[in-house]
C-alpha cells in the first residue's frame, strides 16, 4: 500500500460520505419544500372547499325556506279555493232556485202583478202596492188578494226556505201615519 493511500480512501471515503450527506439533507429540505408547499396548498382548496360547502348550505338552507312558505302557501290556497268551491256550489244552488222560481212566478211578471230581482243575494219579490192595496187601505184588494195567493202558493212548494214580507205606502200622510199603514199592510199578506 503507498503511504497516504489510507489517507487518500479516507478522505475520498469522507468527501463521499460528506456529498451523500448533502445531498441528503438537499432532498430533505426540498422534500420539506413541497411538503410545506403541498401543505399549503391543500390547505387552500380546503378553505375553497369549506368556502363552497357553507355556500352550499346556505342555499340549501333557503331552499327549505323557499319550500317551506310555498308549501303553507299552497295549504293556504287550497283551503281558500275550497271555501270557494262550496260558495260557488250555495250560489249555483240559490240561483237555481231563483231560477226555479222566476219560472213559476212568469204569469205573474208577464201580467205586470209582480217583480223579481236579486238584492245582496236575495231574492225580492215586489207587489205593487197598487195591485194590493187601495190608496191608503190596508186591505187586500180583488186582485191584490189573488197575487197574493199566488205567491203563497208558489213560495210553498220552497219548504226550508225563508222568506220576510215587508210592506209599504203610498205615502199620503204623516210619516206616523204611514209606518202605521206599513206594518198593518205587511200584517195582513204575512
Amino acid at each position: 500500500m503507498q503511504p497516504g493511500t489510507p489517507a487518500k480512501g479516507a478522505a475520498v471515503l469522507l468527501l463521499v460520505g460528506c456529498g451523500a450527506l448533502g445531498l441528503y439533507s438537499f432532498q430533505q429540505r426540498k422534500a420539506a419544500a413541497d411538503h410545506a408547499h403541498g401543505q399549503a396548498d391543500l390547505s387552500g382548496k380546503l378553505d375553497a372547499c369549506e368556502k363552497t360547502r357553507d355556500a352550499e348550505k346556505t342555499a340549501h338552507d333557503a331552499c327549505e325556506k323557499s319550500s317551506r312558505d310555498t308549501t303553507a302557501s299552497l295549504t293556504s290556497s287550497r283551503a281558500e279555493l275550497d271555501e270557494l268551491r262550496k260558495a260557488k256550489e250555495d250560489a249555483d244552488k240559490r240561483a237555481e232556485i231563483f231560477k226555479s222560481i222566476t219560472e213559476k212566478f212568469k204569469s205573474l211578471i208577464d201580467s205586470g202583478k209582480l217583480q223579481v230581482v236579486m238584492r245582496h243575494g236575495r231574492m225580492v219579490v215586489k207587489l205593487p202596492a197598487s195591485v194590493l192595496f187601495p190608496s191608503g187601505s190596508a186591505e187586500l184588494s180583488k186582485d191584490g188578494l189573488g197575487a197574493v195567493a199566488a205567491v203563497a202558493h208558489i213560495l210553498r212548494q220552497f219548504p226550508g226556505r225563508q222568506f220576510e214580507v215587508a210592506g209599504h205606502t203610498d205615502s199620503i200622510g204623516t210619516d206616523a201615519y204611514n209606518q202605521k199603514l206599513s206594518e198593518r199592510r205587511a200584517q195582513i199578506v204575512y
